[in-house]
Formats: structure tokens, C-alpha cells, sequence
């Protein structure tokens, strides 16, 4: 790993500016900051409470490392051809037609106000996009105008998407007034639309049911499906102790209905190592849902963000399985012929190949890097990780291999 960190000093220096509500700084909005600064530039948010964004510029947009977050209000929408969010509060956030590479790492999504949206992260018609430590929860109010449902907390629609690490959790459904029917939770994620995505170690819920009130008739709603996926392709990873997708709770006590835990038409689902209901499962109009025999690879990053601090990059893989861990500096998205998943690192500039072997479900490979003390050149720069097992036969493309998840290192202090 020191390779990688001498690499790391030697990147130029980003220009980055201040953002703080109640000052001193460079600008007191995001909206001022994103209007003047050249594209590829960083913004360093200071804790407050900002407008919602519209950022169409390539940009790195993050708050610091620890302690209170800044909270960007109402909806916010990216539409730039490549952007970094990190370490931010935003009640909703959509992005559509981003045809690089998109970063939302350590964010949280309608956990502080509810701007009533149907999805309170909304992915559209994008290339690249990786999701890492994100927390998502639909909004419970978008169901007062319409009982039929409460608010979804992610749909990803025509888009190659990465997770990494996220909960996504629906709202709860309408709770009646007297007499009246509840209406049903919001789902965990949604996924359209001939869309590839990779969700390893997740926590997927479905929001749980509204409650009807009344004395005669009155029933609550269905709770939330966990995962629903329409004409796209699916690959879900983990720890069957830790990880799961299940459906919106439901207590039992009146007429009601459990959505759920997984939903497919005209798709294919592959789960391997996490938790859910097999007899809660819809299938239908050809799709497919596959269960590997033995635990398939994935890789994390936890830790702590703040200067001295350790992020560890952590292996799951059956015991005696070879890989190769790429790590780079510089994106890519690029077919693999023997690879199951496409090329997310970028082998050229700077890269690093770490030949590993893996362990099996209960020793995970963890390798530990410290944050310097020394970061504000470094602010936003994203360290891209990727693991290829050559002997790994892939269960969703025979005769393949198996290639794991991209996973990005994003650096704040």
C-alpha cells in the first residue's frame, strides 16, 4: 500500500473553495459556488443549511470529515458529465444523463426534512455510477396527497449502477383517519429499464404498511417490496448475518397484505450470501432469480474519513480463491472478454495490481490505509478499487469468470 500512498501525494493540488452559510468563506451558497467556479473544481461545504443545487459543471461537491453535516434543502439535480458528492445531508437528489463517472460517497438522503418526492434518490439514463455509504429513506409525507403510497428511497432507471455498503429504506405508508383504508409503504429500490447493477452488502427495506382506522371494512395497505426489478439485471452481494432485502413491516392485526421481499418481470436476479424470504418472492414474464452455491466476492471500504484516521479495504471470497486487486487513480469503463462485469478502474496512468488469495466467508482479507494529517490538497480525490478472480467460474455468464465491485476511496478531511 505504499505505492499507493506516494502516488496519492503526488497528485496536483485541486483548486478548492469555502462554502459556509454564516461565513467566513469563499461563498455562502452552493448554488454562488456552483454558478462561479471553473469546471473541476472542489467545494469544501461547511455544516449550515444550503438551497438545493441544479450541477449540469464536472465538480467535487463535499462537507467534512466527522461532526455535523451540511443539509442541502428540497431537490437537487446533477446532470453533469462527471461530479463527486461526499459527507452531505440532501433531502433529494436526482441525476440524470451523466455519461462518466458519478461519486456519492458517506451521504444522506431524506433522514432530515420530507420534500414529499416519490424517490428520494432518483438515478436516470447515467453510465457509471457508484453508491457507497449512503443512507436513503423515503419520504413518509408524498403518500398525504395520495394514499396509494408512500415514498420509495431509490429508483435507478436505464443506468450501470454500483452499491456499496448503502441502506435504502421505504416510508411508511398512510395511516388513515377514521374509517379509511392505510395506504402501502414505499419500496426499497426500484430498478428499469435494461439497467446492470451491483449491490453489495445492503441493507434493502420496503416502507412498512399505513394503518386503517375504522370500526367496520377498514384494512391497513400492503407494505413496501424490498427490491423490484423490471427488464434489468441484478447482482446482490454479502453476509447472510448482516445483510438482507426484505419487505415494509406489518403487524398482523387487521386486514393487511406483505409486499414482496424481491419482485422480477422480465429480469434476472442474482443473490449470493444475503438474507431474504424464499417464500416471499414474485416472479414473472421470464424473469430469474439465481443462487450461487458457494459465497461470491465483494469488497468494502470502512473506516473513519478523518485525517489520521484508518480506512480499511476489506475482501470477501471463498477460501483459496486468487485475485488480482486493481487500484487506480484514473476511472475507466471497459469490457473485459473473460469478466463477467466490466472494467471500472482505469489501468492506465497510475495503477497498482495486488495478487490475493481469499479466505473464505469468516476471514475476510482487510487491508488498512491511514488518512494523512495532511490532506486539503488531496480533498475529493477518489482511489478507485476493483477485484478479479481469474479461476472464478461467473454464475450469471457461463463460461466467464467472475469480476467484483468496483469500490472507491474518496478522500476528505
Amino acid at each position: 500500500m505504499l505505492a499507493l500512498i506516494l502516488a496519492m501525494l503526488l497528485v496536483p493540488a485541486a483548486n478548492t473553495w469555502t462554502v459556509d452559510d454564516d461565513g467566513p468563506a469563499d461563498f455562502s451558497q452552493i448554488t454562488a459556488a456552483i454558478a462561479a467556479v471553473p469546471p473541476g473544481g472542489t467545494l469544501l461545504v461547511e455544516p449550515g443549511t444550503y438551497d438545493g443545487f441544479d450541477l449540469t459543471k464536472r465538480m467535487t461537491i463535499v462537507g467534512r470529515a466527522g461532526g455535523a453535516r451540511p443539509h442541502v434543502t428540497g431537490l437537487s439535480i446533477v446532470s453533469a458529465s462527471t461530479f463527486t458528492l461526499a459527507g452531505l445531508d440532501l433531502d433529494a437528489l436526482h441525476v440524470a444523463q451523466v455519461d462518466g463517472r458519478g461519486r456519492v460517497d458517506d451521504c444522506r438522503f431524506g433522514y432530515v426534512t420530507d420534500p414529499a418526492m416519490p424517490y428520494a434518490l432518483d438515478v436516470g439514463d447515467s453510465a457509471e455510477i457508484v453508491l457507497s455509504r449512503i443512507q436513503v429513506k423515503g419520504s413518509k409525507d408524498y403518500s398525504q396527497s395520495d394514499p396509494s403510497f408512500g415514498g420509495s428511497a431509490l429508483r435507478i432507471s436505464t443506468s450501470n449502477v454500483t452499491l456499496v455498503d448503502c441502506v435504502l429504506e421505504g416510508a411508511k405508508g398512510y395511516d388513515a383517519s377514521e374509517g379509511g383504508n392505510g395506504g402501502a409503504g414505499g419500496r426499497g429500490l426500484t430498478v428499469t429499464g435494461a439497467s446492470r447493477v451491483t449491490a453489495v452488502a445492503p441493507q434493502i427495506a420496503g416502507g412498512p404498511e399505513g394503518f386503517g382506522r375504522g370500526f367496520f371494512g377498514c384494512q391497513d395497505g400492503v407494505s413496501g417490496t424490498g427490491l423490484e426489478v423490471i427488464g434489468s439485471t441484478v447482482v446482490i452481494r454479502g453476509d447472510p448475518a448482516q445483510h438482507a432485502v426484505v419487505a415494509g413491516w406489518v403487524d398482523g392485526l387487521c386486514t393487511n397484505y406483505k409486499g414482496p421481499d424481491i419482485s422480477i418481470a422480465n429480469g434476472t436476479v442474482v443473490v449470493s450470501g444475503v438474507w431474504f424470504d424464499h417464500g416471499n418472492v414474485q416472479v414473472s414474464g421470464g424473469g430469474t432469480l439465481v443462487e450461487p452455491p458457494e459465497l461470491e466476492p465483494y469488497l468494502t471500504i470502512g473506516g473513519t474519513d478523518v485525517p489520521g484516521g484508518h480506512r480499511d479495504i476489506t475482501l470477501h471470497g471463498p477460501a483459496g480463491a486468487s485475485c488480482l486487486l486493481a487500484v487506480s487513480t484514473s476511472p475507466a469503463h471497459a469490457t473485459l472478454g473473460p469478466f463477467d462485469d466490466k472494467l471500472w478502474v482505469g489501468l492506465s496512468g497510475f495503477y497498482l495490481l495486488l495478487p490475493l488469495v481469499t479466505q473464505g466467508r469468516e476471514q475476510p482479507i482487510v487491508l488498512s490505509w491511514t488518512i494523512p494529517r495532511s490532506t486539503a490538497a488531496l480533498v475529493g480525490l477518489s482511489i478507485e478499487l476493483q477485484p478479479f478472480f481469474p479461476g472464478l467460474p461467473s454464475t450469471l455468464v457461463p463460461g466467464k469468470s467472475v469480476a467484483g465491485n468496483v469500490a472507491e476511496l474518496i478522500v476528505r478531511f
